[in-house]
């Protein structure tokens, strides 16, 4: 067979087989180059295809516009959760987001970057589940922050405390991190009442309350505070940042941070510059990301469930 008959027949056939067994990426996310030799391999011995080389694997990849990227992170989602995020975005597919408090926890640090893992996609595959490196919640302790926002209005940035840790005659170690009683200390009767008070006197309606899952939200106590403070939520189902505006606006906090020179230096130059890039912030700053609700909400419908590009 002529070698241009040959790529035609790969093109047409054997290509698809080969891409859609998803040999590019599994274990090779960290290859600068597509696994060709793999492909290759996997023709000759499995579809008959005597004589492909690594090259002419390449030479069609290319010609179906796969290229190598940084594959996009986003949490890890189970059946479960798919159907709690599509039932949300249905329930809440036609609110009104003016009379929504978006709030969450930010956690930087003084180290380095990680490595972001690659994949081999086309144009428009950035969110499709198997080009997604899926991420996990992580125990790494550093500077944390809680802040809020609203539609036209930025609310406070606080640094948290978090509890100590203790230890027990057995020698293991008990506690540490953010609990229920800092978060009802720290947040509920401070910055997050004022500024829901401020904002339904500037706003003339109730406001409601966009928190994740965290286990502080979730305690006794939080549920208590919440109840004698007359603070009512939105839901917001597991492991969705893409449906909280104020996501994209940590990214771009770290952004400032992270360039700030010096800041990586201590703890106390950490939240030197994470509080002036926080007050840098102006209302346009936060509307670019609020005023695409009603999108998320649109995305995640027609994903059904699944991650988007937010």
């Amino acid at each position: 067979m002529r070698a241009i008959h040959i790529l035609k027949y790969l093109q047409k056939l054997v290509f698809p087989h080969l891409w859609h067994a998803k040999l590019l990426n599994v274990g090779k996310h960290t290859a600068p180059l597509p696994p060709c030799l793999d492909l290759a391999a996997h023709a000759n011995s499995h579809l008959n295809c005597n004589g492909l080389t690594a090259v002419q694997v390449k030479y069609i990849a290319q010609s179906r516009r796969y290229r190598r990227y940084v594959a996009r992170q986003k949490p890890f989602l189970d059946k479960r959760k798919v159907l709690k995020r599509l039932e949300w975005a249905r329930v809440n597919r036609f609110r009104n987001w003016d009379e929504a408090i978006w709030t969450d926890k930010l956690q930087l640090g003084t180290g380095n970057h990680s490595v972001h893992p690659m994949v081999t996609r086309k144009p428009g595959e950035a969110y499709l589940p198997e080009c997604l490196a899926p991420t996990f919640q992580s125990g790494h302790e550093a500077l944390m922050v809680w802040g809020c926002i609203s539609h036209g209005y930025k609310g406070p940035l606080i640094q948290l405390e978090m509890a100590p840790r203790l230890q027990l005659r057995n020698g293991r170690w008990r506690g540490g991190g953010f609990n229920s009683e800092g978060y009802v200390m720290q947040v509920l009767n401070g910055p997050l009442k004022d500024f829901i008070a401020q904002m339904e006197k500037v706003k003339g309606h109730r406001m409601l309350v966009v928190e994740d899952g965290a286990p502080a939200h979730k305690g006794k106590l939080a549920k208590q505070a919440c109840e004698e403070l007359g603070i009512k939520h939105i839901a917001h189902p597991p492991s969705s940042p893409d449906l909280n505006p104020i996501e994209p606006l940590w990214m771009e906090l770290k952004q400032r941070v992270y360039s700030t020179p010096g800041a990586r230096r201590s703890l106390e130059h950490l939240w030197n510059a994470t509080e002036a890039a926080w007050k840098s912030f102006t209302a346009d700053d936060i509307n670019k990301y609020t005023r695409k609700m009603p999108s998320r909400v649109t995305a995640l419908v027609k994903s059904k469930g699944l991650p988007t590009k937010f």
